[in-house]
């Protein structure tokens, strides 16, 4: 058989083969098979176009074998990597109440503060020893939840806090090593601890809790029905003057716990502040049901 036609038909079948895996195994290799497929291809081509010169047909199926061998061994390797590849499993991260705290604050603060309020009165009614469920009451202390403890109070504690007292989110990402040497930013958490508790729950924070309890005892007591002839100052002076009765004893119950309470709470990140705020909240709502949750004072 001439040289010539043994040269065809080699590389005829070679390059059969080479294009079968070329197609297949080869492009699921990895970048670095890429390089030993690319030598391949070239050799291949090379035989084809006669470039490499043998001395005898012998020595034509020699090499030719060799060449296939070749190509079949790192067909091999690409599989095994392949196989090794797909065998990886990713692993999703699984949900986190710190990771959504996170990323989303002021949703995450509202939920809680909603779910925090509405707990406490449950809990204070179960333990008042009450019959029934009374979902007015509970109705308007998840308002008040919602609507003051969530969405005001994030007003109050990031809003109007950045304002008064800028820089205040550097200091509370700091080290503690770095919060005692920072002297002006330790001047900040003493002056928001002191709005918080002197100037916040003295004239905000108390009056609204008052007018919120004055609605619900006059839904309680009088009914709904007859609630409504009742004027929005009439409640409002009532809730007020309710206050003015108890203000004392009041602020001095909520300083005891909130002055050591807020030291803690303002030296944090911003992102753990208003979820810590709820968890202290959560004992003072408990304390405030107890004290002054009761329709009728002693």
């Amino acid at each position: 058989m001439p040289i010539t036609s043994t040269v065809k038909e080699a590389s005829q079948v070679v390059g059969s083969r080479a294009h079968t895996l070329m197609n297949t195994a080869l492009p699921k290799a990895l970048p670095e098979m890429h390089a030993s497929g690319r030598i391949f291809s070239s050799m291949i081509s090379s035989a084809a176009r006669g470039n490499i010169l043998y001395g005898s047909s012998a020595s034509l199926r020699s090499h030719t074998k060799q060449t296939i061998n070749y190509g079949l061994s790192q067909a091999a390797r690409t599989k095994c990597t392949v196989t090794a590849a797909e065998s990886i499993t990713i692993h999703k991260p699984s949900f986190s109440f710190i990771q959504l705290a996170k990323d989303n604050p002021f949703t995450f603060g509202v939920l809680v503060a909603t779910v925090k309020t509405g707990a406490c009165d449950l809990l204070m009614q179960y333990y008042s020893g009450n019959e029934h469920i009374d979902w007015n009451r509970f109705k308007l202390f998840v308002g008040f939840g919602f609507a003051y403890l969530g969405v005001f109070q994030w007003l109050i504690y990031v809003t109007l806090f950045k304002r008064l007292f800028p820089g205040m989110a550097t200091f509370a990402n700091q080290s503690l090593r770095e919060k005692l040497k920072n002297k002006q930013g330790m001047k900040m958490l003493v002056g928001q601890v002191a709005f918080d508790n002197f100037i916040h729950y003295t004239f905000i924070y108390f009056p609204v809790f008052y007018v919120f309890k004055e609605i619900l005892q006059q839904r309680s007591e009088i009914g709904d029905e007859d609630e409504t002839s009742r004027s929005p100052a009439d409640v409002i002076f009532g809730g007020l003057s309710a206050y003015q009765v108890n203000a004392v004893q009041d602020n001095l119950a909520i300083w005891a716990l909130w002055v050591p309470g807020d030291f803690v709470v303002y030296a944090v990140p911003i992102w753990l502040r208003l979820p810590l705020n709820h968890g202290v909240s959560f004992v003072w709502t408990c304390i405030l049901s107890a004290l002054r949750g009761s329709n009728k004072e002693s």
